[in-house]
Formats: structure tokens, C-alpha cells, sequence
């Protein structure tokens, strides 16, 4: 039999939801960030350490390319350039996965990757590394994959996603359906032989 047993965490169904934004809300998010509105908005929750998560890697990319789009930081200081915006510390991402077009994750390495699920329970899909372990649980429709790092992989990513710019309805459907918090617990002390 085998020694790993993987156990997803209960998601937040009641805080990330994909109830419509208010768009006056979203325009003046844009505005007050000095976002082009009529860009393609990319957001990347970024709390931790840039360098995992990838933050190098896309700043270089959105730089450099002429593609109509942007790239939002949300989390730890980075300096703001061409195409990348910095909307600092958020008590309110169920409202920014709402505003943005996708969220994206280039991370070199992710354990799960909950910001993509909760994006997608707002209704907004995601691009992500292939080495993305929540990509285990999300449906094809919802998501557009990349190999991690490689450039040409990514704009071929980005380029579909431009192309094919939509909400998520019933976004419920695109994941495999969660615990609820005991059905979790109960989970782990079964893994741990200890139920």
C-alpha cells in the first residue's frame, strides 16, 4: 500500500465566492493603482519569498513583452515597472480576485497553491506552473498551464488567456468538491491511525 496519503484543506466557500463585483469598485481600483483598465490584469499574491514564488520570472516577462496586459503584486514590497503594478498588503483579495482577469503562479516550488482555488471560487481562472500541486484538483477548464520558467511556454499561456478572457459560473464545479473542516480533521486521524 502506499505511505502517502494526500489530504486537501477545506476551502473557504463562504469568504471566496463568485458573487459579481461591483465595476465601479473595479474601475476606481484600477484608476487609484494607475492600472490600464483596457489591459489584460494579472494578479500574483506574493506574501512570501518572491524568489519561490517565481515573482523574477514574470516581472521579466511582463517587462519585456508588447502583449496588452498587466501583472499585480499583492504582498511584499517590489518595486513597480513598465507593465507591474504594486498594490501592497490586501485584507480584501476575495474582492481583487473579483477585479482581475486571471490569477497567475510561476512558483519554483508550491506545496498546494491555495490562492488558485480561491481565486477560482470568485469566478476568475487561473494560469499556473505545471509544478502547481493544486493543479491535481482543478478541472482543464478553469486553468491554463505553463511549464515553470520557460519563457515561450509561458507567452503561449498568456496569448490563450488574452484570447479567451471569461468568469467562472458555478465555480464549485471546477474543483474537487472540499471537506468541510470536520470531514478533514477526521481525515488526518485516520492517516495518523489515531481514529
Amino acid at each position: 500500500t502506499s505511505k502517502i496519503t494526500t489530504i486537501y484543506a477545506p476551502f473557504d466557500t463562504s469568504k471566496f465566492n463568485n458573487s459579481p463585483a461591483n465595476q465601479s469598485d473595479r474601475l476606481n481600483f484600477f484608476h487609484l493603482n494607475g492600472i490600464p483598465e483596457k489591459n489584460t490584469a494579472f494578479l500574483i499574491p506574493s506574501a512570501g519569498n518572491h524568489y519561490v514564488k517565481g515573482l523574477d520570472f514574470l516581472v521579466k516577462f511582463f517587462n519585456q513583452t508588447n502583449l496588452p496586459i498587466s501583472l499585480i503584486v499583492a504582498g511584499r514590497p517590489i518595486k513597480a515597472s513598465r507593465n507591474v503594478f504594486y498594490i501592497g498588503f490586501r485584507h480584501d483579495m476575495e474582492v481583487i480576485y473579483k477585479f482581475v482577469d486571471y490569477l497567475i503562479l510561476s512558483s519554483r516550488y508550491e506545496a498546494f497553491g491555495m490562492v488558485a482555488i480561491e481565486s477560482i471560487l470568485s469566478g476568475t481562472p487561473v494560469i499556473l506552473s505545471k509544478n502547481i500541486f493544486s493543479n491535481e484538483i482543478i478541472h482543464p477548464e478553469a486553468k491554463i498551464l505553463f511549464d515553470g520558467l520557460n519563457e515561450r511556454s509561458l507567452e503561449t499561456a498568456i496569448t490563450a488567456a488574452i484570447q479567451h478572457k471569461h468568469k467562472l459560473n458555478n465555480p464549485l464545479q471546477y474543483i474537487l468538491s472540499p471537506d468541510t473542516e470536520e470531514e478533514h480533521v477526521i481525515k488526518i486521524l485516520q492517516a495518523a491511525h489515531l481514529f
